[in-house]
């Protein structure tokens, strides 16, 4: 079972996202080194989550391969409501794929992608998917 944490956010720091950390006590591994092995492992575990709602990986290695199972997770858990994935090895490609599992989920409020290997221009194909931010 993940352990809630809370990580040490410079003063006046915020990713930018819509739930700041010192509103919510998400379930937190960032900043851990995680392989996107790892993540395919995390995102197999989310699946059948019933108690998650705020998930962060930020700062580790998770890349297309990874967002892809993030993405499989998000078809089936309808609990988790944000899931920030930023700075990490994420293209366009795997913002894609997140961004093709949110037709199927309706719980997500937002995934979290910024500081990412996605550029201005890539980015652009996800405007109109209010859900995805933070690029």
């Amino acid at each position: 079972m993940l352990r809630p944490q809370r990580p040490v956010w410079p003063a006046g720091a915020s990713c930018g996202c819509a739930v700041q950390p010192a509103r919510a006590a998400p379930a937190s591994l960032a900043f851990n080194g995680i392989t996107p092995e790892g993540g395919k492992s995390i995102a197999e575990a989310l699946k059948h989550n019933n108690t998650v709602k705020i998930f962060w990986l930020t700062k580790n290695a998770i890349d297309d391969d990874a967002a892809e199972s993030f993405a499989e997770m998000l078809r089936v858990n309808k609990k988790l409501a944000h899931l920030w994935l930023i700075q990490n090895q994420i293209t366009a490609k795997g913002a894609k794929y997140l961004s093709e599992a949110l037709q199927e989920n309706t719980t997500i409020k937002e995934i979290c992608l910024n500081g990412n290997l996605i550029n201005q221009e890539e980015a652009k194909a996800f405007a109109n998917e209010e859900r995805i931010i933070c690029f």
